[in-house]
């Protein structure tokens, strides 16, 4: 055996013994209106490509007994006049809603909440448009409840139409529910779009501890944000819902009494 031969065997050999390092990341979002739920992941959204303009794109972490996330930007060619941007909102049984813009790259953002919205916001002018971005999450995880129902369910709705109800097997919400509906056609807004979106109450509380709120995110704003336009109780019948740009459902119930929830109908023209 020659000396080259045997060096040879020996660096085969070594190859065995090197350590693997594998930063998994799971899971792993790359199409508008996924849903994560993994205790570590990220959203990559054509980050080096050019987005259309007028997107509106939304994901939902929830990550089961998770109380709060840590998020970093760590891709972006969005620019930074506000024009474009991406939303994490962070929602809570027991705080209230945080809406926090993510504007810089490689800073630690920390969403204080148990379910995590992520809303892409792409300005209508075509002058304003630019790359997309990359986002890695990192929820903390307590072992015992956060008293948030494991029935809890999350809808994102890109369709130009949909009826649905909740909950949808029928029967009765269970108690301390954290649950959301986004309607967001297509992923795009369009000028001259309306949603309407219809609540009938089939049975919620009447003193508001069970209750749905309700955001709009506007349809064509430099510096956009979602804003809070109200709540509804059980003792509504019916309600008539109607938003030029996306709209958010949260529903909330308390640890008392449940009931039969109600009935969303929703189109966009």
């Amino acid at each position: 055996m020659t000396s080259i031969t045997l060096y040879f065997i020996l660096f085969l050999n070594s190859l065995l013994f090197l350590p693997i390092y594998a930063d998994s990341i799971s899971p792993f979002a790359s199409n508008c209106g996924e849903i994560l739920s993994g205790e570590s992941g990220a959203i990559s959204y054509k980050p080096f490509e050019q987005f259309r303009a007028g997107e509106r794109c939304v994901w939902v972490i929830r990550v089961p007994h998770a109380v709060s996330y840590n998020v970093v930007l760590y891709n972006s060619g969005m620019g930074s006049r506000g024009y474009n941007k991406v939303i994490v909102t962070a929602l809570s049984r027991d705080k209230a809603e945080v809406h926090t813009d993510l504007s810089l790259i490689d800073r630690n953002y920390f969403i204080d909440g148990s379910v995590a919205i992520v809303t892409f916001y792409a300005y209508e002018a075509a002058s304003s448009t630019g790359a997309g971005f990359s986002l890695y999450y990192e929820a903390a995880v307590l072992s015992e409840n956060n008293h948030v129902s494991p029935y809890s369910f999350d809808y994102v709705i890109s369709s130009n139409a949909a009826e649905m109800r909740h909950p949808a097997v029928g029967g009765s919400y269970s108690h301390n529910e954290l649950s959301t509906f986004v309607f967001t056609p297509n992923f795009l807004w369009v000028n001259n779009q309306r949603l309407t979106v219809n609540v009938t109450v089939l049975g919620m509380e009447q003193n508001c501890d069970d209750m749905i709120t309700v955001y709009y995110l506007p349809d064509s704003s430099y510096k956009a944000s979602w804003r809070k336009v109200g709540r509804i109780c059980g003792f509504e019948n019916r309600v008539m819902l109607s938003n030029t740009g996306v709209i958010l459902l949260v529903f909330q119930s308390d640890e008392s009494l449940e009931n039969n929830g109600f009935q969303l109908t929703y189109y966009s023209t």
